[in-house]
């Protein structure tokens, strides 16, 4: 009886081994999901192929880089550094996964608000460039975006962005340095 199953279990195996390659660009076990770059904001795709129900992964395929609007200012400003990319998963699903939701899920979202992008056009514009690069690594750590974003709705109740900044710089800063200051008691990675 344990002979049998155990030759049943090989001959699966031996199927599958051999169907993999004829059927790959057609395998239908595959998690799909993209990641987003904590030091440029740029997203790549990936897909893994995967065996069927299993968390075991035996190819994976990374799609092409895509700007976001805040990496597109980061390239625009000349502030990306020569670096490898620092991958945060965003979100994803596929062979048995409904949702799995990463750590870049507020990074990505952050990424693609046109208001951080007004922002830091703002404060280029009237700011050092030290003050710039503090709020751009403020919406780029995964632990601080969020808090970052949700700043942004103290600069919309003013008709005017001049008297919005003028009136709300000092509690933002307080925001921003409390906010540093809680994220740094945890670790980055």
């Amino acid at each position: 009886m344990a002979a049998q199953r155990s030759s049943k279990f090989l001959t699966t195996i031996l199927l599958l081994g051999g169907a993999a390659p004829l059927g790959y660009p057609y395998w239908p076990f595959n998690f799909n999901g993209f990641s987003i770059c904590d030091t440029c904001g740029v997203t790549r795709s990936r897909r893994e192929r995967q065996l069927p129900l299993l968390d075991t992964t035996w190819r994976t395929t990374h799609g092409s880089e895509h700007d976001t609007p805040l990496s597109r200012l980061l390239q625009e400003f000349d502030r990306v550094p020569q670096h490898e990319h620092t991958w945060q998963f965003v979100r994803g699903a596929g062979n048995g996964t409904q949702c799995a939701i990463g750590r870049g899920q507020y990074l990505y979202e952050t990424a693609q608000d046109e208001r951080i992008v007004e922002f830091l056009r703002f404060l280029k514009k009237r700011e050092s460039s030290e003050y710039l690069d503090s709020w751009i690594s403020f919406a780029l750590d995964h632990r601080t975006t969020l808090r970052c974003r949700s700043m942004m709705w103290r600069l919309e109740r003013y008709p005017d962005r001049e008297q919005a900044w003028w009136n709300e710089r000092r509690s933002m800063d307080e925001s921003r340095e409390e906010a540093a200051q809680e994220a740094a008691r945890y670790p980055r990675y």
